[in-house]
């Protein structure tokens, strides 16, 4: 099983269902060097993490098979990128941030 921290739309009930079929259970926890900033898509403004050191983003983990880590890769496209991170609780869990140019 691999752990996502998410921080957006990911949290929302439909969007599981839309992105992996189904809706997980959360718990909190924090992502500390980082902050959001929205991004805007054709159907709509959404936000993105991006490395910030002062900042940090509260948000929820979740619990999801590998299978469905990568439906999630491709729910998210490339306008993010996803990376392996050390969360408050001091758990590593992936992300999905802003791609790096």
């Amino acid at each position: 099983m691999e752990l996502l921290f998410i921080y957006g739309t990911l949290q929302q009930s439909d969007v599981q269902i839309e992105a992996i079929g189904h809706t997980v259970a959360m718990y909190d926890d924090s992502l500390l060097g980082y902050t959001t900033k929205p991004i805007r898509f054709s159907d709509g403004s959404y936000l993105i993490a991006h490395e910030s050191a002062e900042n940090i983003i509260q948000g929820k983990v979740i619990e999801i098979s590998k299978q469905e880590l990568l439906l999630l890769d491709s729910y998210e496209t490339d306008a993010y990128t996803r990376k392996l991170v050390m969360l408050q609780s001091g758990k590593t869990a992936w992300v999905y941030i802003e791609p790096l140019m």
